[in-house]
């Protein structure tokens, strides 16, 4: 019997993150890092195209409510503040989350579970708040947050 070829075939075969154990190749585990480099960037291209509009819709519904506001900040270009957004998540945030996973994967193999929890907890904390400081500095650099 013929087997039809599916349209999720791919030459390349997909992990869920680079440091799966198993038997991939270099390839593989690249294909793996900008394929979710793609994904990353493009969840925060929309986030940051929904957040700008929110933020640009809450202001002009205060200033209907309110002329006599002033928005003590300059709203960013939309254009700028979105890339802002793409930028960090499909680079910093996939090569951090790619790492944390070989990470916990090492932990969960010598750790006690408690333990284990306990340094996701941990890794997971440090990983949001550095990605925190990196938004915010790129923010600072391109221009879309300014320094006050």
């Amino acid at each position: 019997m013929d087997q039809q070829p599916s349209l999720s075939y791919s030459p390349i075969r997909q992990t869920s993150h680079m440091f799966e154990p198993g038997a991939y190749s270099a390839v593989n585990r690249l294909g793996t890092f900008v394929y979710k480099g793609i994904l990353f960037a493009a969840v925060g291209f929309a986030a940051g195209l929904v957040g700008t509009a929110l933020s640009n819709g809450l202001i002009k519904i205060r200033k209907k409510m309110d002329p006599g506001f002033e928005s003590p900040n300059k709203a960013p270009p939309t254009v700028l503040n979105v890339v802002t957004w793409a930028i960090p998540m499909g680079l910093s945030a996939n090569l951090r989350h790619q790492s944390l996973n070989g990470i916990e994967f090492l932990l969960a193999k010598g750790l006690r579970r408690l333990l284990f929890k306990s340094s996701v907890f941990g890794l997971r904390l440090a990983n949001n708040v550095l990605s925190g400081m990196n938004f915010v500095m790129l923010a600072r650099v391109t221009g879309s947050q300014s320094a006050a």
